[in-house]
This record gives C-alpha cells, sequence and structure tokens, in this order.
C-alpha cells in the first residue's frame, strides 16, 4: 500500500507549477448536462473567460428540436448577464466564439416514466449520429442537471435525480476517450447525520437511520435503500390511484415519508443520495468526482459581483425580512448557515477536476465545498447584519412606500411562531381582538398565517441543522495549487468579509465596492468597472464606460440631437427644446439601491429607469422570463401564467375592500333631507 502511494505521488506534478488547470482544459472536449442552469452556466462562462483555448462543450439542452435548443441558447446563455464581461473581451467577434466554442444538443437526461434499467434512452434522447460523434470525442462529462425543489413528487425526483444517472452512467460507458465524470451534488445529502460529517461516499443500501441503528445495536437489521425498490413502491401506488385528482399531493407527501423513515430531510436530499448511490454502483473503471457545495449564494467576485439566477435558499428568506412580512423565524438562532459563492464553487470544481483527471484513477472522490469549518457564521449573525443594514437602507416599493423591519424573534415551537405571527398581523390591521376583524381581513391573515407556516416548514431541517461539514479534501486542494492559480482560481474566499460589506453606507459601499474589485491590467493600469455598472471594464478614453454602453449613449445622443434639429426647422406653436442626456449627466442621476448588490444596479436615464420599473420581465416567484405575456398583479407585481393567481404567490392585496370602495363609489348612499315640523 505504501509503494502504491510513492508510484502516485511521484506521478503529480511539482507544487512549483501547482495543479495545471489551465493546462488541463486546454483542448478537451466536454459535455455539459444541465446546461442552462444556475450554476453550470457560471462553470461554462468561467471555463470560457480563463481558458479561451479549450476545444468543444457540448451543451445538452432540453428542447423539441435543434432550433428550440438554439434558441435557448442563445436567450439563456449568450444573452445572459453573466457572460457580459466575456462579450466585453471578445467584442464584435463574440458570437463567433461562442459559435465555434458552444455545441447545443437536443437531449434529457431523464425521460419521465421511465424505468430504472431500461435501456430505450440509451443516448440520453440525443440523434444517434451526434451521439456517436460525443461518444468518439468527448473527455469530460460534467453533471448539473437536477431537481432542486425541495418537496417535489416522488416520482418526478426519482426520474430526475436518480434514473437521470443511470441513463448518464450508462452513456458514459460508451465514451471511449472518457477521463473523468463530475457529478454535482449537495453537502445535505448527509441528511440527518450530526457532528462532524466526513467527505465519503454513498453505497447503495445504506441509509442514515440504519447508520443511526447499527451504531446503538449491530445486530438489529434494518431495511436497505436500493432505487429499484423505491420504484416500483411509486408505480404501484400510481396503479392504485385511479383518479388523478389529488395525485400531486399524493407523491410529494410519500416523497417526504420515505425520506424521513431512511434519514433524509426531504425529498430532494434523498434523491440526490440515491443518485450518488446509482453512480457509484454502475462506476466500474470510469473516474468519478463529487463536488457537494452547500448553500449556493451570489457570486463573490467573479465575473462579477452579485449574480445569482433564480432565489437560491437563503434568499427568500431575507427578501421576506426586508419587506416586513417575515418578522419570526422557527430556528436555532446558534445554527451554523453555510453559505458558499457560486464562483468559489465553480473554482473548486475546475480545480478538483484538473486534479482527477491527471490522475484518472478509477475512483470515487467527494469534496465538500462548505464554509463552517473556515468561516463559520449563525443564523443570528445573519439577521443582525441584516438588521442593521435594512435599518439604514429600508426597502422601498414602487408606490414609494418605507417598510421598517423589527429585529428578528426566534421560535423553537411552531406554536409559538404562529401565536407571534397572529400578534403581527393583528397590530399591523390596528385592531386588539380577532373578533373586530371583518370577514375579509380574517381570510386574508389566515391565508398569510398559513402560507409563512409552511414556509417554515419548508426551512425547518435546515434551521435546526447539527452537521458540520469536514472539508479536508477542499483545503488539501488549494495546498497543490501555484499561488497564480489560487488568485485565478479563488477557492479561500468563502463568506469573505460580510459583516463589511453590510454594515456600510450607500456612497462607502460603491466606494469600497469599486477598490475591492478593481482589475489590474497586464500594462499596470488600474481599470475600473463600467460607470453603468453592466459588469464591463470601462475606459477613460470612453468617459469611464465600456464600448458597448459607450455606444449605446452616444447613438442616444445622435438620435435626440437629430431631433431637436428637425425641430428648430419645424417649430411648434409652444415648444420647448429637449434636452440632450449626455453620459456624464447620466451619471449623475444614477440613484443607488443599497439593499441590490452594486453588481446589479443599471445606470439609466429617468425615462428609461421608470419604463424598466413599470415593465419586469421576469416572474417574482418562479424568475422565469415572461417579457410582455407577464401578468402585473394588483400588490405590485409580476407573476407567469402559473403564478399570477393571488392564491398562488401570497397576495397581500384586498381584493374585496377595493370591490366594496368602488361599488360604493359608483352607488353613493342618497339621504333625503329631513322635512321641518310645522
Amino acid at each position: 500500500m505504501e509503494d502504491e502511494k510513492e508510484i502516485i505521488i511521484t506521478h503529480q506534478k511539482p507544487n512549483i507549477n501547482g495543479i495545471g488547470i489551465v493546462e488541463f482544459f486546454e483542448g478537451k472536449n466536454i459535455l455539459v448536462t444541465g446546461a442552462t442552469g444556475f450554476l453550470a452556466k457560471a462553470l461554462i462562462e468561467k471555463m470560457l473567460r480563463t481558458i479561451p483555448k479549450v476545444n468543444k462543450i457540448y451543451l445538452l439542452i432540453r428542447a423539441k428540436d435543434k432550433e428550440a435548443a438554439i434558441h435557448r441558447l442563445e436567450n439563456e446563455i449568450m444573452e445572459s448577464k453573466l457572460f457580459k464581461c466575456l462579450e466585453e473581451m471578445h467584442g464584435e467577434s463574440y458570437k463567433l466564439f461562442i459559435e465555434n466554442k458552444l455545441v447545443p444538443v437536443v437531449g434529457n437526461i431523464h425521460e419521465p416514466n421511465l424505468v430504472v434499467g431500461n435501456i430505450h434512452e440509451p443516448n440520453l434522447g440525443m440523434d444517434s449520429i451526434i451521439a456517436h460523434k460525443i461518444t468518439q470525442e468527448i473527455d469530460l462529462i460534467v453533471d448539473s442537471a437536477a431537481i432542486t425543489t425541495f418537496d417535489e413528487r416522488y416520482d418526478l425526483a426519482l426520474d430526475a435525480n436518480v434514473n437521470g444517472q443511470y441513463q448518464l452512467m450508462m452513456f458514459a460507458k460508451k465514451c471511449k476517450q472518457l477521463k473523468l465524470l463530475m457529478h454535482y451534488s449537495s453537502a445535505f445529502v448527509n441528511g440527518e447525520r450530526e457532528g462532524l460529517i466526513l467527505e465519503k461516499p454513498f453505497t447503495m443500501g445504506e441509509s442514515i437511520t440504519k447508520e443511526k441503528i447499527t451504531s446503538i445495536s449491530p445486530f438489529t437489521n434494518f431495511p436497505s435503500l436500493d432505487a429499484n425498490n423505491e420504484r416500483d413502491l411509486v408505480s404501484k401506488l400510481k396503479n392504485n390511484i385511479t383518479n388523478n385528482i389529488g395525485l400531486e399531493q399524493i407523491m410529494k407527501d410519500f416523497g417526504v415519508e420515505r425520506a424521513k423513515f431512511y434519514g433524509w430531510q426531504n425529498t430532494y436530499s434523498f434523491t440526490k443520495a440515491i443518485g450518488e448511490m446509482m453512480i457509484n454502483s454502475m462506476r466500474d473503471e470510469i473516474p468519478i468526482l463529487i463536488i457537494r457545495p452547500s448553500a449556493i449564494t451570489s457570486s463573490y467576485k467573479e465575473p462579477f459581483p452579485g449574480w445569482i439566477q433564480g432565489f437560491r435558499i437563503i434568499d427568500p428568506i431575507i427578501f421576506f425580512y426586508r419587506k416586513g412580512d417575515l418578522p419570526g423565524l422557527l430556528c436555532d438562532p446558534h445554527c451554523l448557515a453555510d453559505l458558499v459563492p457560486v464562483d468559489v464553487v465553480v473554482n473548486a470544481t475546475m480545480a478538483a477536476i484538473a486534479k482527477h483527471g491527471y490522475l484518472q484513477n478509477s475512483e470515487l472522490n467527494v469534496y465538500h465545498v462548505t464554509s463552517t469549518s473556515m468561516n463559520p457564521i449563525s443564523l443570528s449573525q445573519i439577521f443582525e447584519y441584516s438588521y442593521d443594514f435594512f435599518k439604514l437602507f429600508p426597502y422601498v416599493n414602487s408606490k414609494g412606500d418605507k417598510f421598517e423591519v423589527r429585529k428578528m424573534k426566534f421560535f423553537d415551537k411552531m406554536s409559538d411562531f404562529e401565536n407571534y405571527i397572529w400578534e403581527v398581523l393583528l397590530k399591523q390591521h390596528e385592531v386588539l381582538d380577532e373578533k373586530e376583524l371583518t370577514k375579509i381581513r380574517m381570510r386574508l391573515i389566515k391565508r398569510k398565517v398559513e402560507y409563512l407556516k409552511n414556509f417554515n416548514k419548508l426551512y425547518e431541517p435546515y434551521m435546526f441543522y447539527k452537521g458540520q461539514f469536514h472539508n479536508g479534501n477542499t483545503q488539501k486542494l488549494m495546498g497543490e495549487m501555484s499561488e497564480e492559480e489560487k488568485r485565478s482560481f479563488e477557492i479561500d474566499k468563502i463568506c469573505f468579509r460580510r459583516r463589511k460589506i453590510q454594515r456600510i453606507g450607500a456612497t462607502k459601499q460603491k466606494k469600497a465596492m469599486a477598490e475591492e474589485h478593481g482589475f489590474q491590467s497586464p500594462e499596470g493600469g488600474h481599470h475600473r468597472l463600467c460607470a453603468n455598472n453592466c459588469g464591463f471594464f470601462g475606459s477613460p478614453a470612453t468617459q469611464n464606460y465600456c464600448s458597448k454602453c459607450y455606444r449605446d449613449i452616444s447613438l442616444k445622443e445622435e438620435q435626440k440631437s437629430g431631433a431637436k434639429s428637425v425641430d428648430s426647422l419645424f417649430p411648434p406653436p409652444s415648444s420647448s427644446s429637449s434636452e440632450v442626456v449626455s453620459p456624464k449627466r447620466v451619471s449623475a442621476q444614477v440613484k443607488i439601491d443599497p439593499v441590490v448588490s452594486m453588481a446589479d444596479v443599471v445606470v439609466l436615464p429617468p425615462a428609461a429607469a421608470e419604463q424598466a420599473v413599470a415593465q419586469p420581465n421576469r416572474c417574482l416567484v418562479c424568475r422565469k422570463k415572461v417579457g410582455l405575456t407577464g401578468f402585473k398583479c394588483r400588490c405590485g407585481t409580476t407573476f407567469c401564467g402559473t403564478h399570477r393567481y393571488p392564491e398562488v404567490h401570497g397576495c397581500t392585496f384586498d381584493f374585496k375592500s377595493m370591490g366594496r370602495e368602488a361599488i360604493a363609489k359608483a352607488n353613493p348612499l342618497v339621504k333625503a333631507e329631513k322635512l321641518e315640523k310645522i
């Protein structure tokens, strides 16, 4: 065994040169599943930006045909704000560069109603010719496809997170030049384990409950966890349900029941763990790398600070808190919140892929990309910082109403939490007793209380989590990186300066963010981010704007100048000359919302800013692009077709009071004057 270790060490690169991350990816062909997802997009952008010599990246995209796949590639990747820095780097050749590197492939890692073991979809739904080409060329597979909803239907979660891995492993065995398969999992697949949790893989048949029972009573038998058995149970349950009404809720409840029986918190973490077991049981000689990040947050530094897609784990809680809708929380205030920025996860992924891609040992390696062991932060600290921040910079809605926040109260019992929410809501409606409430108000308050109860139930397992993730493999990885790699692929900046960033004022925040995220050019000059805060780098030659923003503003100036000259030739009877907005004037009119990350602030003229606020193009709940087809609710926000209904998105607008006022206004009460007595 010692001899084997020595042989492995002699094949590693000297520590002076580091791991050789850039060199490994150069010339490689990569297949990415779940390519339009949050984490995969960040990984693709980083690879293209730092390693332009990467050969081809095949993106497996769910679409009806190739044209639809190309459309998704353009809309969800090429035109994404995440890729703006890459677009600035390549300028006019950006589109050509992307077309040469990214290849959209129509396919699907999982198909609903497919039984584990069925080989009718051997090529992940790809065309046979394209599939054959990929199997001959591919060097690396990045598996990022998954259903991440905590309480998803059990049948759908099994299809995506378990059967999907089966289909992928079947395909991977056909790839002749495959050097490594990397699978994104979650640190929370460790379920209800407590204490220090090591980076060890799952094997088919084991479970958290079985671990606990055998540790106390080694000879006690407990049912083994098996993927095929779970699929059979789901199939039998479906066959016994003749009416589809209520099927969705039955499947959700069944998933939670099975998860808790085997020792997991919810359907998501349970099925992801079974997916790991499936990969381990089928890997044979394929080198496998499993990355387990904890709760992923917005980008810390790359490609710019603050980028995020959709609502992540911690975001809904902070969002509701800043609006005053979440004055209390069911949690342990001393519980550690394990948060990690998305760019840190991407950097750790690329470093680990390069390391094990060089070794090509037929083994399975697990990495916890987590923060509690390096930069611990408790839930009470997060809400303490959030309270200080929102007191300085309260949330203001589109009507100009300010929302005051109160210090977060923590509860360990649902009954105490519910009573407190009732108390807060009654005070908001300026009543002392439930009897004083009208039926309409009572119904609205009940609905809000029920919504917050369900919200807290969903997050409860993570609010009382008793485990701490060991990340020895990740720390060892950092030690093997060269100084240059540590600068280009930062891993140690987990939850960095969170307190400082949240406590500084608006002007100080802008200055600190600009200084902290400045870019040093090769010539030694100090470049700043674009004055329009679009994520590109500005230049003094273009008035500190990037080339694109400067071009757009210059075009607007020309159009307005042209309109002015026409007005001067044919002046109307009472005309007032239109004012040309210069780039300097525009930047002077910026109002920064300190609640939003500096990277998300977009500088617009007043008219354009009003239009941008008036026409949001994403659903507030699922963040889906809605464009002109969005539904604007009375509560002032825009939703997609699924979440447009008030009862779905928890609308707080009082429709019945509005109706009563409208009826009263249209039908005024007429009272005749009293007759005077003679």
